[in-house]
């Protein structure tokens, strides 16, 4: 039997809209009226909540088919997003401070960063990024170092080495398959992100569609169940959409189609040539 995907109403994706739209002016208010200021709080953390609030902007407009509204958003929040990460770890930066950042000093910052960028079709930010979280970081948990490693794969292939990129990917995925959870985990996400990757990497159409199928049926169970349940950020499918873009700038075809994944949002090989 085919299990119905979820999908929210127009009316619901509208408001969304105007609620992004509310929460970004209030922001700007904020910090015109100097409450950032008065009560000292972070400029991280100011960046890092404006980028939120378009995303989620972004993929509302995406959900509604306002592909140019909805890519000037991701663009938006890929800027604000790539500015705290940047702040941690970019010598380079104006505002370089390193190890006091928190709001962009961990790998999931990178990801949600690298998947707006992607859906912008702004590579150039994704790219920058991932090269410059750092390949030697503390020990720190399996569910944490799994993110890193993609990081470290999407890095691997922007700079060419897609055999590198590709090995990263292998290793997690036989972790998964070695001990496979019968649950939808965290795990099992990454386990989908990993195989999506290692498809584009290697050049394996059937290995990526198959991840991006494994991981719309995540999003479809979240979006019944999951904490954004009824709302726009648990009906697109942020993750879905980056890699579908990477896949075909690497040659592949998009061949899953679902309303978690709004087609103007993934570019044709003959709009990139």
């Amino acid at each position: 039997m085919t299990t119905k995907v979820p999908q929210m109403s127009q009316t619901e994706i509208e408001n969304d809209i105007a609620l992004c739209l509310q929460q970004i002016a209030r922001a700007k208010e904020l910090e015109v009226s100097g409450y950032y200021k008065d009560n000292e709080i972070k400029q991280e953390s100011i960046y890092a909540g404006d980028a939120m609030s378009y995303a989620q902007l972004g993929m509302a407009y995406a959900l509604h088919n306002d592909i140019a509204e909805a890519q000037a958003a991701f663009r938006t929040a890929a800027e604000l997003q790539s500015l705290p990460i940047r702040m941690a770890y970019d010598t380079e930066f104006d505002n370089y401070q390193g190890s006091v950042i928190v709001r962009g000093a961990e790998a999931y910052n990178v990801v949600d960063c690298a998947s707006y960028a992607l859906a912008a079709d702004t590579i150039e930010i994704a790219q920058l990024v991932c090269a410059i979280l750092p390949k030697e970081r503390p020990k720190t948990p399996e569910k944490t170092e799994t993110i890193d490693e993609f990081v470290f794969a999407l890095d691997a292939f922007f700079k060419g080495e897609f055999s590198q990129a590709a090995n990263i990917c292998e290793t997690r995925i036989e972790k998964f398959l070695a001990k496979p959870s019968k649950k939808l985990t965290f795990n099992s996400n990454y386990y989908t992100l990993h195989l999506a990757l290692w498809g584009i990497c290697t050049g394996d159409q059937q290995s990526f569609d198959e991840g991006i199928r494994k991981q719309l049926t995540i999003c479809h169970h979240e979006a019944r169940y999951g904490e954004w349940k009824g709302m726009v950020p648990g009906h697109y499918a942020e993750y879905a959409v980056a890699l579908t873009n990477l896949a075909i700038l690497a040659g592949l075809k998009q061949q899953v189609f679902d309303p978690f994944i709004p087609q103007g949002l993934v570019r044709s090989k003959s709009d990139r040539d």
